[in-house]
């Protein structure tokens, strides 16, 4: 008999977080709800071993040779899978297996005649420094969500990707494997971050049955510093904008609802191309703040101008700004202006403040 689950774990440098990791699982590894797979990306700790002395014969193990990132990890769960469904798991979060069960034998997920392809389920994120729960992200509602909702989530999504950032999170998420692999969706490897946005966005371009409910069995555990603030000293400026990519993906998939629910027009060709500005024109606002944390000299401030002034030259980049609407996003009007009459020195002087403001 088919498991009704596999719960995919994502490991990279992960050893310090698995003992926890083991609590949320120790009186369940002997569940027959749910296959437990790791897949470590070539970690440089001792993470593979130490999920194997924990985890023993109750899981399953996938090694990379060597370090291929997350999109690798996670498409390799979906290729190895043997299940109705998929989850996925970071490591350093964690997961309440009794809510995840529950999930999976009630009648939504249990029928054996029909299922829904994806299921959206709410989630806490805490700070890890003192393990509070900051917020509850989701819809708090058992119901099937028709085209006409989905829609309307992309388009705030769009709108304010800021503040709705739940919707693309891959994680508290369930994955009909049938409908994943039949139509050969995966997460692109060529992305270094925003790999989520780009999966969702190819995830409900095929029409998916989309359900939400009120099960919350994921909690994201926000560390500081993480992978994100690690990778804002290390990688150049233009390798965090993977959103342009991701984001063109989730205006085409709107294109797809839109023409379905009532046929094409101008005007919505005119919705697509400001929500697409929008989007584009917060996440390069919340970049350029994020990576002036390299900014610990001048002549590390004069390297960060020019990538600044380098990505901001990009007609995509440039021209989002102009059609960018801050009063609505409740973003910067001064830096929205300083971009539209490429004043990069400025930008530059600016995003460093605001970095030194939210992050000391």
């Amino acid at each position: 008999m088919q498991c009704p689950l596999t719960i995919g774990v994502t490991l990279y440098n992960s050893q310090k977080y698995l003992n926890s990791l083991y609590a949320c699982f120790d009186s369940f590894l002997e569940s027959s709800e749910f296959n437990l797979l790791f897949v470590d990306d070539a970690s440089i700790d001792s993470s593979l071993e130490s999920a194997k002395n924990l985890f023993g014969d109750s899981a399953k193990y996938i090694s990379n040779i060597e370090n291929l990132g997350v999109s690798k990890s996670r498409n390799l769960i979906f290729q190895n899978a043997n299940s109705r469904y998929v989850t996925f798991l970071d490591a350093d979060d964690t997961i309440n297996l009794r809510a995840l069960i529950d999930l999976i034998r009630s009648p939504l997920l249990a029928s054996v005649n029909s299922h829904p392809d994806i299921v959206l389920c709410p989630y806490h994120v805490v700070q890890a420094n003192n393990l509070g729960v900051t917020k509850v992200f989701g819809r708090c509602e058992n119901k099937k969500i028709c085209n006409s909702e989905l829609s309307e989530m992309i388009i705030n999504y769009l709108q304010l990707p800021n503040r709705n950032g739940d919707f693309v999170q891959c994680f508290s998420k369930i994955y009909s494997l049938d409908y994943i692999q039949n139509n050969n969706i995966f997460f692109d490897e060529s992305l270094k971050n925003f790999e989520d946005v780009m999966f969702l966005a190819d995830s409900l371009a095929y029409f998916p049955e989309v359900h939400t409910n009120l099960h919350s069995f994921y909690t994201h555990i926000v560390h500081y510093p993480g992978v994100s603030e690690t990778c804002n000293k290390q990688r150049s400026l233009i390798s965090h904008f993977g959103f342009i990519k991701a984001i063109n993906n989730m205006k085409c998939t709107l294109y797809e609802y839109l023409k379905i629910l009532h046929g094409f027009s101008p005007a919505d060709h005119d919705l697509l191309n400001r929500l697409e500005a929008q989007a584009i024109a917060i996440y390069t606002s919340i970049t350029l703040v994020q990576n002036s944390v390299k900014v610990v000299s001048p002549l590390s401030f004069c390297k960060y101008y020019r990538e600044v002034s380098s990505v901001l030259n990009l007609r995509t980049v440039h021209n989002s700004f102009l059609a960018y609407d801050s009063v609505v996003a409740g973003g910067s009007q001064l830096l929205s202006f300083l971009v539209k009459i490429k004043c990069y020195l400025l930008v530059t002087l600016l995003c460093c403040w605001k970095f030194k403001r939210r992050y000391g």
